[in-house]
């Protein structure tokens, strides 16, 4: 699946045409080279502003392109055609240009060729507009349509004729032709997202095959991935405010339930009327909470909670309720927003500001590591992606057409709504957001996919699979990577990755320092631990000065400096430590400390607590790692004493302010002095990392071994 990016061509067409020859007479003064794209057809089905013809004109307006689309075979000829300009004719069903008319013209060039035709049947051609006129004289056809044909049957008439049998200009697909395994290839290059082909090669012109279904059902996927950089973000600012009424809806359990709602914060309070309908019944009293968050935090005067009572409508009829109410309120714009979009909290303005008549963003769904385009409802197995069914050539199960993500967010105009009060009924579809789009198509509206805000963070689906309501949202690593980085980890790390080395302090020899996680984090790891409360207290002393005490989470039973704390193992954070060590720090240990260019291994990861009622502090120790990293929980502000002292490094006493890491030797050269807590509650995370140690293990027990260290949700 493709990200977002790359500015394409889009032609639907669904009859071949004919044309009249041009005659070279009638022609102006030469004005400038130009690509000219000539669609037309005769069809019962064709109407004046279908979603196919708006989509085309408008993105062949940004690449430069002119397109002339006509309803019938009659196209007479065009006095500002000029022999020097380039003639695209695509008389089937879809096509797809991905260069630019400079590119066009230089691969026609290095051919030797003034017109090009595909292998086949299919009577499509590129040429200049001077060889086509000479080459209709020549086989004496009054049209565009015939002309292909009969070059075929007489081209050795034609010298500067090309057929293209190594796919330099035309890919032709047919039933055959799929996505993956040999394949097309949809893949993202410097110049913008392209559809190659097993050659790994990019044709200038994808055409379908008119009589294969599956073809022509894979033109139209295709292209949509090719969408989302169809508008730039609108630089103007709209005078009025926008009245809106937002439809929020939750279907399943899902983490960062309150995150997706912060996300509204920016919305006007005076002119955003906000309707929650909750189908998940442990949420009532949380969503509760979440409105009255809405309203006096955020200024979010009208926001009601809306729950199924008495005979159960539906989706399509909760949203075409709220779609009447829109309509009395008189609002310019209804949003539909799922609670599993995590998004930008400038992004609705910027898609109001817009005035499309319906826009949808594109977004990322996250799937464990991986984020990428989605369409279709990933939640509902009713509704599978369907780029599924393209891989797995079944095409003409295809469901949703230009509607990547229109599950998530979009936004529909007043006018739109008028036309069409009942969106989302009327189709025989179970699905709304599938009637919605088969009713938008069958009134040739057409759904804009816009990814023009890079100025915008990234727009996610949140992944909720195997997720348990209660499960905190800080242990969501493993499922929602790029959402956890967001926001757990500091902003330049997260944007400039782990070589942002003029960041990291060096406060004592060999000892760094460097901001590694957000407040959100500290806070929310103090809350997890605390709530789970299953500290290591009270353990069985081996001597009588309790230097040596039973800890029978070690393999060896002993500890020699006991602690307070908890394994993050158990609170559901091993897979953070492992993420944090090689995504992250593993670069910075290996630039400071030799020794971890051998293979390393965070053994052992625990948030500990001190405070002067329970263990204030450590006396002089040294820990059992090569490297230990050290993060303080508790912002400086909410304690008193707690300086971790160095006093081999000439007695360096530091207090790092939350979220912070340091970095130092664990054994050896640093022995180490936690001073005690006065006053407040000190917790920190104490990650020791060390050499593995796989003696008498199989390559298969120890990648075991390493998997059994790394946990999902709990």
């Amino acid at each position: 699946m493709m990200r977002k990016g790359g500015l394409v061509i889009l032609v639907q067409l669904f009859v071949l045409i004919s044309m009249t020859a041009c005659n070279s007479s009638e022609r102006t003064q030469d004005r400038g080279r130009r690509v000219i794209v000539v669609v037309g057809g005769e069809d019962a089905n064709w109407s004046a502003g279908r979603v196919e013809e708006v989509q085309l004109t408008r993105i062949a307006r940004n690449l430069g392109y002119d397109v002339e689309v006509h309803t019938s075979h009659e196209v007479p000829c065009r006095d500002s055609w000029d022999d020097e300009d380039l003639l695209v004719y695509l008389p089937r069903s879809e096509g797809l240009l991905q260069k630019s008319a400079e590119e066009v013209i230089q691969i026609l060039q290095d051919l030797g060729a003034s017109i090009v035709i595909p292998q086949g049947e299919i009577n499509v051609l590129v040429g200049t507009v001077e060889s086509v006129r000479k080459a209709m004289n020549i086989e004496k056809v009054g049209s565009l349509g015939g002309l292909p044909s009969a070059l075929r049957k007489h081209s050795i008439h034609h010298k500067e004729l090309h057929v293209d049998t190594e796919n330099k200009v035309f890919l032709v697909l047919d039933d055959n032709s799929h996505v993956g395994e040999n394949g097309l290839v949809l893949k993202e290059t410097d110049t913008g997202n392209k559809v190659l082909h097993s050659g790994d090669y990019t044709s200038c012109v994808v055409v379908a095959r008119a009589d294969s279904a599956s073809a022509r059902t894979l033109m139209l996927v295709t292209s949509d991935y090719l969408l989302p950089t169809l508008h730039e973000a609108s630089t103007e600012t709209q005078v009025t405010p926008h009245k809106v009424v937002v439809g929020i809806y939750i279907k399943t359990a899902q983490p960062y339930l309150d995150e997706a709602f912060n996300r509204l914060s920016e919305m006007d309070g005076k002119n955003t009327h906000i309707y929650i309908f909750n189908e998940v019944d442990e949420y009532h009293s949380r969503l509760a909470s979440i409105q009255h968050r809405l309203q006096e935090k955020f200024g979010l005067k009208y926001v009601s909670l809306l729950q199924a009572s008495g005979t159960y409508i539906g989706y399509q009829g909760i949203k075409n309720m709220i779609i009447g109410e829109c309509l009395r309120l008189q609002c310019d714009f209804y949003m539909n927003f799922n609670s599993h979009v995590l998004m930008d909290k400038q992004l609705p303005k910027l898609l109001f500001d817009l005035d499309l008549p319906v826009v949808t963003p594109a977004i990322k769904l996250q799937i464990h590591e991986i984020a990428t385009f989605v369409r279709g409802n990933y939640d509902d197995p009713n509704v599978l992606d369907d780029m599924e069914y393209i891989v797995n050539n079944q095409p003409e199960e295809r469901r949703l057409w230009h509607a990547s993500c229109v599950q998530a967010i979009y936004v529909i105009r007043r006018d739109i709504l008028e036309q069409l009060p009942t969106l989302y009924s009327q189709t025989g579809r179970k699905n709304s957001e599938i009637a919605l789009c088969e009713n938008l198509r069958a009134a040739g509206i057409p759904m804009y996919i816009h990814g023009g805000f890079p100025e915008l963070d990234k727009q996610y689906i949140i992944n909720s699979e195997d997720y348990k309501i209660g499960s905190p949202d800080v242990v969501e690593l493993e499922y929602n990577q790029e959402i956890w980085m967001s926001l757990y980890l500091d902003p330049l790390i997260v944007k400039n990755n782990s070589t942002h080395l003029e960041r990291i302090k060096g406060p004592c020899h060999e000892v760094y320092d460097f901001p590694l996680f957000t407040s959100k984090f500290t806070e929310e790891v103090i809350q997890l631990a605390e709530k789970r409360n299953q500290w290591a207290v009270n353990r069985e002393p081996v001597t009588e000065d309790i230097s040596l005490v039973r800890d029978y989470r070690k393999k060896s039973l002993y500890e020699a400096i006991p602690t307070v704390d908890q394994y993050l193992e158990n609170l559901g954070l091993n897979s953070t430590s492992y993420f944090i060590y090689n995504a992250l720090t593993k670069y910075y240990l290996e630039l400071a400390y030799y020794e971890l260019r051998k293979e390393t291994d965070p053994h052992i990861s625990l948030v500990a607590r001190f405070q002067a009622s329970e263990q204030p502090g450590l006396p002089l120790h040294h820990d059992c790692s090569i490297v230990t990293g050290h993060i303080n929980l508790t912002p400086s502000d909410q304690y008193e004493g707690g300086w971790l002292e160095f006093p081999v490094q000439g007695g360096c006493r530091l207090r790092p302010e939350a979220g912070r890491m340091l970095m130092y030797p664990g054994r050896f050269t640093h022995p180490k002095i936690m001073h005690n807590v006065t006053q407040g509650v000190l917790h920190k995370i104490l990650i020791f990392h060390d050499t593995i140690v796989y003696d008498g293990l199989t390559e298969e027990m120890i990648e075991e071994e390493k998997s059994n260290k790394r946990h999902r949700r709990p």
